[in-house]
């Protein structure tokens, strides 16, 4: 991938039409973007951030087939109940560098993408976010910390169990019907925010790898007695996942809500939960789950 340097140089020269968001906003909070990012997909990321106006950090994407799985669960770094695909362990890795690149700035949000990210229908075609550049939307979600102090804000979630979310916020500011809720299982990573907190929680807890990316917050959320790690989304979605950009780790075409298929994800992390007996400890989210010899890995055909 190019220097953060060179991406900057090549935004620079996009088309004024191509960024009809661009221009400088005053905001009230210090956000930090970071995209996850393979080559393929460089330039779907460059135009994205021009057109919004994002200074996007990029962050490369980890090869899957340069890593050594058998190696990884001797080791102990898989630790699962089932034999996960390479490149969902890649992708954990991927976000976890993200993370730590959101750490090392002075900013007090963080936004992670992965790089097939694209703003959804309700905002594209409703504006259920209103009528404001992503930026300004973006700053008033950060807002939302002030009232329910989350860690992880999704706003792209997918596969969730929405008729049985629960209301936190009725309507963010500035929106026509942007919901801010708790729910059983809301999926996809391609777009979150979090904290500074959040981010050092989620270091601390996703590695050992024991489950996709976005599973792990859900199971810390889930496990969280005393409010350790809270994880909300809004509603509808922001953002959703551009599946014209080629092969990816999935295919279909991951709804916001899916009640029976939610249903049955909420049932096997609840299993998982009691079988691994998870709970915290203080920060530390204890997980008693046993390494597995995956008896053949698949290569992967992608990066």
């Amino acid at each position: 991938l190019p220097s953060l340097a060179v991406w900057q140089e090549k935004t620079s020269q996009l088309s004024k039409l191509e960024r009809p968001e661009a221009e400088q906003m005053n905001t009230t909070h210090s956000i930090g973007f970071y995209s996850l990012t393979m080559p393929k997909r460089l330039e779907h990321v460059q135009r994205f951030a021009a057109r919004h106006g994002f200074q996007m950090n990029i962050v490369p994407g980890v090869i899957a087939k340069n890593l050594n799985e058998t190696e990884l669960v001797e080791s102990g770094e898989i630790v699962m109940n089932f034999c996960p695909p390479t490149m969902t362990v890649a992708l954990a890795q991927g976000h976890r560098n993200a993370l730590k690149e959101f750490l090392k700035s002075e900013n007090d949000f963080g936004i992670i993408f992965e790089d097939d990210v694209a703003v959804g229908g309700s905002q594209i075609e409703h504006r259920a976010y209103g009528e404001r550049p992503i930026l300004e939307i973006m700053d008033e979600l950060a807002s939302t910390h002030d009232e329910v102090k989350w860690d992880w804000l999704n706003l792209g979630r997918c596969i969730d169990h929405c008729a049985e979310e629960k209301v936190l916020i009725e309507r963010v500011e500035g929106t026509k019907n942007v919901k801010l809720v708790e729910s059983g299982n809301p999926m996809c990573a391609h777009a979150y925010m979090v904290t500074r907190r959040g981010a050092k929680m989620l270091l601390k807890n996703t590695w050992p790898f024991y489950a996709p990316w976005d599973v792990m917050p859900m199971l810390m959320h889930k496990a969280s007695k005393k409010n350790e790690f809270k994880l909300f989304s809004t509603t509808p979605r922001l953002f959703v996942q551009d599946r014209n950009l080629g092969p990816s780790l999935h295919t279909d075409s991951n709804p916001e809500c899916f009640e029976k298929m939610a249903h049955r994800f909420i049932g096997e992390q609840w299993e998982q939960l009691e079988k691994n007996q998870v709970s915290w400890a203080s920060e530390t989210l204890l997980y008693t789950g046993k390494s597995l010899r995956c008896p053949a890995w698949v290569d992967p055909d992608e990066e």
